[in-house]
């Protein structure tokens, strides 16, 4: 969690970052482990979703879908850059 470039999640959200995770791609994430075996508890894919979704660094930012909130944020001014 820590690092020595002080670029861990926590440190750049000190600094002002604000990280978000669509819940679009945790489903998608939940489904390829279900699929690779990854599934210790035996979870429905719902069930693991949820269960990534709960553990979320805390001040992570929980959006819908990433298309659709980059466009809003877009639209209020924001630019999205690689």
């Amino acid at each position: 969690m820590y690092s020595p470039a002080n670029n861990s999640i926590p440190a750049l959200q000190k600094r002002g970052v604000v990280f978000m995770a669509c819940h679009n791609a945790i489903w998608e994430h939940a489904a390829k482990l279900i699929e690779t075996g990854v599934n210790p508890d035996t979870l429905s894919v719902g069930a693991l979703a949820a269960e990534l979704t709960n553990h979320l660094i805390q001040g992570i930012v929980l959006t819908p879908g990433a298309v659709a909130t980059l466009s809003e944020l877009q639209r209020a001014g924001f630019a999205y850059a690689r």
